[in-house]
């Protein structure tokens, strides 16, 4: 009698294990399907314009949160929190020139720039740009596109202010 118990409670077992696995496969395969509709949203051109105005207008909103919190003489953490989104898509070489031509160099401009206050943003943001602007992605001057577009954001002038 123990015997026939213990089969069934086996039997039952053995089932749940089968729908357990049938619904990890049913989880699976919806991560599958989104992340196959996301990396064709990243590779198709409208796409990746449409992700880098998103992308953009947060880190804009971020600067301007922080204005208004430097005015409240509250701590201005927006651009900290947004740094490591940031870091990761300017990362990204096929979205780099894409970033150039929606105005990233004005907004990094705007994140270098000093708090209303005359406080300085955090030093570990200021190096992470500078080490994007340097390392990750450099502006190539030696073309006429690059050259104006670091001209016409002011970036290197809030460099030089940040040197001294």
């Amino acid at each position: 009698m123990w015997g026939w118990l213990n089969s069934d409670d086996q039997d039952q077992k053995d089932e749940q294990i089968c729908r357990k696995s049938d619904t990890d496969e049913e989880i699976e395969a919806m991560f599958d399907k989104v992340k196959r509709r996301k990396k064709m949203e990243e590779t198709s051109s409208p796409g990746i314009g449409l992700l880098v105005e998103k992308v953009v207008a947060q880190m804009e909103i971020a600067a301007t949160e922080d204005i208004e919190l430097n005015i409240q003489n509250k701590p201005a953490i927006r651009k900290i929190q947004m740094l490591p989104l940031l870091t990761d898509f300017l990362s990204k070489k096929k979205l780099q020139q894409e970033f150039l031509d929606h105005g990233v160099l004005t907004l990094l401009k705007s994140w270098l720039d000093p708090l209303p206050d005359g406080s300085l943003p955090n030093a570990t943001l200021r190096s992470s740009i500078l080490n994007i602007l340097t390392q990750v992605m450099p502006v190539d001057i030696s073309l006429e596109d690059g050259r104006e577009q670091l001209k016409k954001s002011g970036l290197g002038k809030v460099i030089m202010f940040l040197s001294k």
